[in-house]
């Protein structure tokens, strides 16, 4: 559970708390990361477990806690979350489940010699013996059935036992390392990653071996040379992380002769990255699932509004149906009247409207055309109609 308050606590209270548990695990109740816990106890001069103390503790041994200088003291630390911490579901759970479970592990320890080597880094050695150094001076195998391995011929031995010990440790903590196509992997949660080792190579300007002293000066920023060479220094560092997401975790890990229980640390950053990554693709695939179900709810707007314009179409072409189909009924009842007028002068005698030799042709006519507006009365042929499609066959043709 994370906090978005801010935390006031004593200054001792604060120790306590950093001894009682790891840092990693300690960070998240203060919405912090564990390195911006670690400033906050550097700050006020907290001393903080090393790398290393959990896993030395939970495999049993005695250690002693670094005692609090100015225990007395009542000051109080307030700790605010970070606002860029980034806040972390049940997606990652199993991955924090690992780093939990690691202090019934025991720490990964650099033999001091390569004894019962692990298959691939016997095999690795067997090849790397036979290369010959680079203008570096690094031994670079060109067989790809060999661990990503990059370093001299001084710190071979040692980057052996290295990789050794940290291979036997990834699978002590039920991980699998896999070497293919020259890249070295370990498989986490069903994630990949690629690692290697390496070692630094320095620069330096030296002198060159012959200078002519003859002749008159001239000056030049060539008279020295770089050289470049093998530092004696180890790097472990992850590769194939490949996520924008990824440029503020740490990829790296020196090994050098004050610092010998890295491999550790190198390990729960693997875990760390391949936890962010599950973050980062559960993300992914909310904001998909998110933009699929706007698309949806857009189409089904979509539909809705295109269904209710159909039907306001279909009831306003209804209401005009209506109200022609009631000014034809008006025009054939008027009509209708029209004919008993003229019916009513012919009685009389009188054909001023109609010659008496068309007078039935003409009422029978009248009376169609009325029967052809009255909507209900069934309408008559009329040549009007074959007019009417013709018409209709030549907008077509358009």
């Amino acid at each position: 559970m994370f906090c978005y308050e801010p935390i006031t606590l004593k200054r001792k209270e604060l120790y306590e708390l950093v001894w009682s548990e790891p840092l990693i695990k300690l960070s998240k109740k203060f919405g912090l990361s564990d390195n911006g816990l670690r400033k906050i106890c550097k700050r006020h001069n907290i001393p903080v477990p090393g790398i290393g103390y959990w896993a030395k503790k939970a495999a049993g041994q005695q250690l002693k806690k670094i005692p609090l200088a100015n225990a007395s003291s009542e000051k109080t630390i307030t700790i605010n979350p970070s606002p860029s911490y980034p806040l972390r579901s049940d997606a990652d759970s199993d991955c924090s489940q690992n780093l939990e479970s690691d202090q019934n592990i025991p720490p990964i320890i650099v033999s001091k010699s390569l004894r019962d080597p692990h298959p691939l880094v016997n095999q690795s050695r067997e090849i790397i013996e036979l290369c010959k150094p680079d203008d570096d001076g690094i031994l670079v195998p060109k067989n790809k059935k060999c661990l990503d391995i990059r370093v001299s011929e001084k710190t071979l031995s040692r980057a052996l036992r290295i990789f050794d010990a940290l291979i036997k440790g990834l699978r002590d903590h039920g991980f699998t390392v896999s070497h293919e196509d020259g890249s070295t992997k370990v498989q986490i949660q069903d994630e990949w990653l690629g690692f290697g080792i390496s070692e630094e190579i320095v620069s330096r300007t030296v002198p060159p071996k012959e200078i002519n002293l003859d002749g008159s000066y001239q000056f030049s920023h060539s008279r020295f040379d770089r050289v470049r060479s093998p530092s004696g220094n180890l790097c472990l560092t992850i590769h194939d992380t490949g996520y924008f997401w990824a440029y503020n975790f740490r990829k790296t890990w020196r090994d050098t002769k004050r610092k010998q229980d890295s491999l550790d640390s190198f390990v729960a950053g693997l875990i760390k990255i391949v936890a962010q990554k599950k973050e980062y693709q559960r993300k992914q695939e909310e904001e998909e699932r998110l933009r699929r179900e706007m698309a949806r709810q857009r189409e089904e707007q979509q539909k809705a509004r295109a269904e209710l314009e159909r039907k306001i179409r279909q009831e306003q072409a209804h209401v005009n149906k209506l109200i022609t189909d009631a000014e034809n009924y008006k025009k054939s009842k008027l009509i209708r009247d029209f004919i008993a007028a003229v019916q009513n002068e012919q009685q009389k005698g009188k054909s001023v409207y109609v010659p008496a030799e068309a007078y039935n042709e003409w009422i029978e006519w009248a009376r169609d055309q009325a029967d052809r507006l009255d909507p209900l009365a069934v309408s008559p042929a009329s040549i009007i109609d074959s007019a009417t499609k013709e018409d209709g066959e030549d907008r077509n043709k358009w």
